[in-house]
């Protein structure tokens, strides 16, 4: 196994993990009815965004020099994008409605 694909399984679970809490979180929504045009554009961008990280994470497959930190800033970078779906979605978010949704975060 080479170094990439050691790294691109763990980056794939954690894009998998991102996409995943996306599209529950909006289909928990979705069944409650509090889904803002402003959220369903948020999500869409949100999965967009990881699917062509994801994508472009294979153009990475040539690259050599693998160091600790290069691994550490490509396990950062992709960890943030799974932040980025927690912040849309919160996992303890049961009774909260999505009109009230702060949207400093992604400003």
């Amino acid at each position: 196994m080479s170094e990439f694909e050691f790294l691109s399984v763990l980056i794939s679970i954690v894009f998998g993990l991102g996409l995943t809490h996306l599209v529950y979180g909006l289909f928990r929504h979705l069944a409650r009815r509090d889904v803002t045009e402003v959220h369903a554009l948020y999500t869409t961008w949100a999965f967009m965004v990881i699917v062509l990280n994801w994508w472009v994470l294979y153009q990475w497959r040539d690259y050599q020099p693998w160091s600790f930190e290069v691994f550490l800033i490509v396990i950062v970078w992709a960890t943030s994008f799974y932040m980025v779906s927690i912040a849309l979605y919160p996992p303890d978010d049961r009774t909260a409605s999505l009109a009230d949704f702060d949207y400093r975060w992604f400003h």
